[in-house]
């Protein structure tokens, strides 16, 4: 017998996950051509042999690193840390006030624990990162409610007219997952100043502000808004500029005192070996980082321009970064329901033999946008161009 909580989480698998299942039962390769490609997963896939490289080597355990160390993380790697922060993402941060956990998902759900209670509303802007429901909702029930965007454009107004007051919190992601686009230093600004005015919580997940396509223009952070409020969140992992989902390791700080000492009490429960903090530590250290995510960036974006190129017909939101798009496919939908957008997603993986995530997963309200995770190595985007066009042409 198990509890009422495990029953619901096993009984209302979400499409990302039947789509890893599915892909899972019978995945393609070289030597399953005919398998399931897996185009619903925000991973890079395109720079392993180069990041497996610069983890060749030694972690460098001493006596201290085979017992019980720092929970927020040993200060070896915060201090790496900040130091790549301070290189690569032009952020001043002070290393006593970085907690580590085991991904920005463990991160997540700490901060549902820490800073929501149930059925408290956290405003995310739609389409939306579909994990962001489990990580929120699934063990703490605090509530995401998908703030529909006005033409995909991030402006005030969304927030404004989706206030409750049950609204608690706001949830951005920069570069946004799945637009691939980029939030301007002026809704930042506003978006601050009215989560000030409101006394919310405003986290900005910015796990892919080196995928950026342009590495050379301007990002602006959130935490480059020259603010005196505190309730401000800022998280980072090594899962996507870096590769390394593997390794489970996420980056948090906060402008408030009282969010990072709760945020330091829960890391009890999701604190990453000291072995993979060393090698971490030394990545962010590595001299060749600008190289590494230079090529990947050129990697991805030949990736996009032969999509662009060789699916002409395949209609979409233009990226500017990240590794995915939203595609458009409203024309061929049965008709205009969430019931036939998830027919099409099944014969996608079936019958086209392609896992896609559905707009319904995405806090959408219009049937038909799929989100294409496009960072695949060449045999797959073969396939993959190969079956969309003879979807499309058909």
């Amino acid at each position: 017998m198990i509890s009422q909580r495990a029953k619901s989480l096993i009984q209302n698998p979400s499409a990302i996950m039947v789509g890893y299942s599915l892909w899972k039962e019978n995945p393609y390769n070289s030597d399953n051509t005919s398998g399931v490609l897996n185009f619903g997963i925000a991973e890079n896939h395109l720079m392993e042999e180069e990041i497996l490289f610069l983890l060749d080597k030694k972690s460098d355990l001493k006596r201290e690193h085979i017992h019980y160390c720092n929970l927020s993380g040993i200060i070896e790697l915060r201090e790496a840390f900040s130091g790549f922060a301070k290189n690569y993402l032009k952020l001043e941060l002070d290393p006593e006030k970085v907690i580590v956990q085991t991904g920005v998902t463990s991160l997540c759900e700490s901060l549902s624990f820490c800073l929501f209670d149930a059925e408290d509303e956290i405003l995310v802007p739609a389409p939306l990162y579909s994990g962001f429901y489990h990580d929120f909702e699934a063990r703490f029930n605090c509530k995401i409610v998908p703030i529909e965007l006005d033409s995909f454009e991030h402006t005030l107004s969304s927030f404004k007219n989706a206030m409750t007051d049950k609204t608690k919190g706001i949830l951005l992601t920069h570069p946004h997952n799945p637009l691939g686009s980029l939030l301007t230093k002026e809704f930042l600004t506003e978006i601050v100043e009215f989560s000030k005015e409101h006394n919310l919580h405003l986290i900005s997940d910015e796990v892919y502000t080196l995928s950026r396509h342009d590495l050379d223009s301007e990002f602006t952070s959130l935490l480059h808004i020259d603010t005196d409020y505190e309730n401000i969140h800022y998280l980072y992992g090594m899962a996507k500029d870096f590769t390394l989902a593997g390794l489970k390791c996420g980056f948090y700080t906060s402008k408030s005192e009282e969010a990072l000492n709760a945020m330091k009490s829960v890391s009890y429960f999701h604190t990453v070996p000291s072995s993979t903090q060393l090698l971490v530590a030394k990545l962010l250290r590595d001299t060749h980082l600008e190289e590494f995510f230079r090529d990947s960036i050129r990697k991805i974006t030949d990736n996009l321009k032969r999509i662009n190129t060789e699916i002409p017909k395949l209609k979409k939101i233009t990226p500017h970064a990240g590794i995915f798009f939203l595609a458009d496919f409203r024309d061929h939908l049965k008709d205009k329901s969430f019931e036939a957008e998830e027919k099409l997603f099944h014969y996608f993986i079936k019958e086209l033999g392609i896992n896609m995530t559905p707009g319904r997963e995405l806090g959408l309200s219009e049937p038909g946008y799929f989100r294409i995770c496009y960072a695949k190595k060449s045999d797959e985007l073969d396939e993959f161009i190969r079956r969309m066009n003879q979807f499309l042409n058909a």
